[in-house]
């Protein structure tokens, strides 16, 4: 038997385009979120939400919903063409103590506000994923 590490997301959206933050009309709109960018697409664990764009550094998720079974699951971003193990994780709570983030827990209908890695901006990145660093899959002959 032979183990191997991988890789798995567990939910994705994609972010095309650059949202225009300079059209938003706040005044307008009794619960404003930001621009709106999508739905996570769904893979497993009941992950779902409606994802913003705040501002060029801050995503804030509406309802977001996971089973929080994930091993080593944390929110991450990313500017290959989809999900890959090259990418940043986003810190979720950002207020953490100690040096590694804490792996994302279960939540059920919790507005979620992510702040992007130091340096990175919503235009340099093409997705946005809750993602499994450590996913084990047993081979067997």
């Amino acid at each position: 038997m032979e183990k191997t590490m991988g890789f798995v997301w567990l939910c994705t959206i994609v972010l095309i385009s650059t949202p225009n933050f300079g059209s938003c009309a706040r005044g307008k709109l009794s619960n404003y979120y930001g621009t709106l960018i999508g739905p996570l697409q769904y893979y497993a664990h009941g992950i779902r939400g409606t994802v913003y764009a705040i501002d060029e550094t801050t995503i804030f998720i509406k309802g977001f919903y996971y089973d929080g079974t994930g091993p080593d699951a944390y929110f991450w971003v990313g500017k290959t063409p989809r999900p890959s193990p090259e990418g940043d994780i986003i810190p979720y709570p950002e207020d953490y103590v100690g040096r590694d983030p804490p792996v994302l827990k279960a939540y059920n209908n919790t507005d979620v506000i992510l702040r992007l890695p130091q340096g990175k901006k919503i235009r340099d990145i093409k997705w946005l994923s809750v993602w499994c660093r450590r996913f084990t899959v047993s081979k067997t002959k």
